[in-house]
């Protein structure tokens, strides 16, 4: 008995230290997850802002947000467009409650229903202005709250004022970012490998009695 304990003390320590040899990940942000998704979809960075601009005021970046009138999600999406929301992500193998589904129905929409919306954030300059043009007219056209016109000029001026200055030039980043994360991808399937050496290394140690016959000859 005493000598399986040594065994599996020994198993616990080399899986402790290959355990501390993983690096942590830092999460990505709501924000820059939606930048990157709209990006990635077409959109230029003025673009996106304005969009950003809309989703900080409608649900701050939670895709989980509610209201009482039942709106839900980032575009706070309600009535029959909220129950194509779940629909689409059920479909396309989405959760309805994430990011990337939300964003995917969002440019659903866009290519749909609401293509005009697109085609006027595609016209858009990719400046702060373009990106105050389109804070306003996805505003006005898509969200279309109550005072749109008022609201709309408040979320374009947020689009140029806070999102352009952060996101102007992070087409470049997302590029270095995918190339990281492939890199990362990597780094934790060998760190998966390695692990599983160490739990199948300790499954031999035990079959053959290795790890005993060690310890013998050196107490």
């Amino acid at each position: 008995m005493r000598k399986l304990k040594i065994l599996f003390s020994m198993a616990l320590v080399l899986a402790t230290m290959v355990l501390c040899m993983i690096p942590s990940f830092a999460a990505t942000s709501n924000k820059d997850k939606v930048y990157t998704a709209l990006v990635k979809n077409g959109l230029s960075s003025a673009a996106a802002c304005g969009v950003m601009a809309n989703i900080e005021k409608e649900s701050n970046f939670n895709p989980s947000a509610g209201s009482t009138s039942g709106a839900y999600g980032l575009c706070q999406w309600t009535g029959g467009r909220r129950s194509n929301l779940f629909s689409f992500c059920s479909s396309n193998g989405y959760s309805s409650n994430s990011v990337e589904g939300q964003v995917a129905f969002l440019m659903h929409e866009l290519r749909g229903a609401y293509s005009g919306v697109l085609n006027s954030l595609k016209s858009v300059s990719n400046t702060a202005d373009g990106a105050y043009n389109a804070g306003y007219r996805f505003c006005y056209d898509f969200e279309r709250p109550s005072n749109k016109g008022s609201r709309s000029s408040q979320r374009g001026s947020v689009a140029r004022s806070s999102y352009w200055p952060t996101y102007k030039n992070k087409d470049e980043e997302i590029r270095k970012a995918e190339a990281k994360a492939k890199e990362e991808a990597k780094k934790k399937a060998e760190e998966e490998a390695r692990k599983q050496q160490v739990i199948d290394l300790v499954k031999v140690f035990d079959h053959y009695g290795i790890a005993v016959e060690f310890v013998n000859a050196t107490l």
